[in-house]
């Protein structure tokens, strides 16, 4: 970022004007501007430019390794990318349709026997990155209610669901990272969604901690934890954490953080219990990240 230096607000009737560096305007072209207010009420001047359409091209040659650049694409924010490959076979077509089904807004555009183009039609100015937190808290606190209840009536059926709905939590995160990088290099969007680079920040290292706590639970669903109460309690601290964080409220965090102190130092050390006493780390983590408010 570079300082243009002051400018003086020009009183014309009602409204008021601002000049611009000659050099800036000659740079973007001259024409209309767009005016964007950020969450700290701060307004930036961008270029009225057409909206830039990013793309990639990928040669797919092994299969796993493929599908892993289409995801590192889709999190690096591209809109489009296309796939190449001499001979496109059935098995193939089967095994990206259903990597792309965890690609929130990513629909195929074109398909043909040697290249297919993705397009990802994500509306970023629709999508904050705390409501898909939120979702995934949801989705999270649904794994730990079904997750305690299959443990009560020892069904197998339901906990291999509860591990099966990770991957809508792996879904959810996957946007959430994406739509927190286009925010980071684009100060429209960033405008748009009424957040700064710092609560982008924290928000993806919440996502983070909650995805990995979704791991966990699928942990205890092969583990032979029997702790009813305990999964209870944690579904209510995991909840009030997260509560905090999006609240910033510094006094509940450190309610939730000394509670799951107190737990941790109760449990005893086994095995079974690690992916338990995993998650009570992970809630602390999460606590961790709200800071108070300083005067």
């Amino acid at each position: 970022m570079r300082d243009l230096g002051r400018r003086s607000l020009i009183a014309i009737g009602s409204s008021y004007a601002v000049t611009l560096p000659k050099d800036w305007i000659k740079r973007v072209g001259g024409g209309k501007v767009r005016i964007v207010e950020g969450s700290s009420g701060e307004l930036m001047i961008l270029p009225d430019a057409r909206e830039h359409i990013s793309k990639v091209s990928i040669d797919l040659g092994g299969m796993e390794e493929g599908l892993w650049e289409i995801i590192a694409a889709y999190l690096d924010g591209y809109d489009e990318i296309e796939i190449r490959k001499e001979r496109m076979r059935r098995k193939d077509l089967e095994t990206l349709k259903k990597a792309l089904s965890k690609l929130i807004g990513m629909e195929i555009l074109e398909e043909g026997s040697s290249r297919i183009l993705l397009r990802c039609l994500m509306d970023y100015s629709s999508v904050k990155p705390m409501e898909l937190l939120l979702r995934m808290k949801g989705i999270i606190l649904g794994m730990l209610s079904d997750l305690r209840d299959a443990v009560a009536e020892g069904d197998k059926e339901m906990m291999s669901l509860v591990a099966e709905r990770d991957d809508e939590v792996d879904k959810i995160y996957f946007a959430l990272v994406r739509s927190i990088r286009k925010a980071m290099r684009s100060p429209e969007i960033m405008g748009m969604i009424g957040v700064d680079p710092i609560n982008l920040l924290d928000m993806r290292i919440a996502a983070m901690i909650m995805e990995l706590i979704a791991d966990n639970i699928v942990e205890l669903t092969q583990s032979n934890c029997d702790c009813i109460d305990l999964l209870k309690e944690i579904s209510n601290l995991f909840d009030r954490g997260v509560r905090s964080f999006e609240l910033k409220d510094f006094k509940g965090a450190l309610e939730v953080r000394g509670r799951v102190n107190e737990i941790i130092k109760d449990l005893p050390a086994e095995k079974s219990l690690l992916p338990l006493i995993n998650i009570l780390f992970r809630i602390e983590d999460l606590c961790d990240l709200v800071s108070p408010k300083f005067l």
